[in-house]
Parts: structure tokens; C-alpha cells; sequence
């Protein structure tokens, strides 16, 4: 997993904020935080985090509105549970006991395993996204190249090797991509056509 993904925590409780920061950098993430919706739409909008995580206390306008904001810019979001997390100095001076630190534990434990878990996905659909791209691209360079070719056959009578190869060897010539001279061929070809119509 890559622990150098960008999150945005959102919540209104600063000494709660405070705590998730430190629990998550600790943990590797870069972490951002924003107190209330104008901070966290600036903060969304410049640093683009990987996932967005918000305070279930945020639910009301703010929060919805919020999410709202988020969906349209397309950011993944999550709601987390909010709880009282507290000072270890705190619990210590109130002599409260370690279960509040081993649950406060156990809901930051969760709270990053969902967090991976939902990064892996995101990391494995924007893999998915960009090999997508790639084929498409690579098809439609194969349609442009493949077009160029049989004119090119059919206008000097070349098997396909022959006219591939000269479409080459004109590319290199012009030291300019197969791709970028086939689609200047194809336009010129479609100018021609539009002009003798």
C-alpha cells in the first residue's frame, strides 16, 4: 500500500483532529485537516487528496452539503464514527483507566485498516483507468496508421509491408512520429475530400 497517499480529515473537533493527525502521519499518510467546509472544499480542490474522511458529526447541512461538494468534484469520501479520543496526559490526570486508550486504539486500528482498504481499491480502479487510456490510444493509433496505409496501397499499388514501411521511412525523414504523420495525411485527406464535394 502506498503510505504516501494524501488524506483530508474534516471535523470540528480540534483536539480529536489533532489526535487523528498525529495517529495517521505516525502510520505514514500525509495528512491534511480542515475544521469546517470552507477550509476542506480549498484543501480538496489544492492537494486533491486520495480520500476525504468526515466527522459523522458533520451530517447535518454542513456535512451533506459537503459531501455534495465532494461528489461533484469526484473525491472519495468516507464518514468515520466519532468518538472522544482522549489524552493519554488526560487520562492519567483524571486517573481514568486504559480502556478508553485500548478502544481509542482499536477504533484508530479500524479506522486505518478501512482507510487501506479503500486506498487499494482507489489505487487499483486509477491503475485500471489508465491502462484503459492506453489501449485506447494504442487502437485509435492503430486505426490512423492502418487508414494511411491501405491509401497508401491503394494509390501506389503496395502490398501492406511496402506502405508501411514508407510511411515509416517518410516519418523518420520528417523526424516526426508514425502516429502525428498518418493523422496529418488523414486530415489533409479529409480537407481534399470536403473541397471536391
Amino acid at each position: 500500500m502506498n503510505k504516501q497517499a494524501k488524506l483530508l480529515l474534516v471535523d470540528s473537533d480540534q483536539p480529536l483532529l489533532k489526535a487523528m493527525r498525529c495517529s495517521l502521519e505516525t502510520t505514514g499518510y500525509r495528512v491534511y485537516t480542515a475544521s469546517n467546509r470552507q477550509d476542506a472544499v480549498r484543501l480538496n480542490n489544492l492537494e486533491k487528496p486520495n480520500l476525504v474522511i468526515l466527522s459523522n458529526q458533520l451530517i447535518g447541512s454542513i456535512g451533506l452539503d459537503l459531501a455534495d461538494t465532494l461528489l461533484d468534484s469526484g473525491s472519495p469520501f468516507i464518514f468515520y464514527q466519532h468518538q472522544q479520543v482522549s489524552d493519554p496526559m488526560h487520562l492519567h490526570e483524571t486517573g481514568e483507566d486504559s480502556a478508553s486508550l485500548l478502544r481509542q486504539d482499536e477504533q484508530v486500528s479500524s479506522l486505518i485498516a478501512c482507510i487501506e482498504s479503500l486506498l487499494k481499491q482507489s489505487f487499483d480502479s486509477e491503475e485500471l483507468k489508465k491502462q484503459e487510456q492506453h489501449y485506447i490510444k494504442a487502437i485509435e493509433t492503430g486505426k490512423i496508421v492502418g487508414t494511411v496505409v491501405g491509401i497508401l496501397m491503394e494509390r501506389h499499388r503496395l502490398n501492406r509491408a511496402s506502405a508501411f514501411e514508407l510511411l515509416r521511412t517518410r516519418a523518420r525523414s520528417q523526424r516526426r512520429s508514425l502516429v502525428d504523420l498518418a493523422q496529418e495525411i488523414l486530415d489533409a485527406l479529409e480537407t481534399l475530400t470536403q473541397i471536391s464535394e
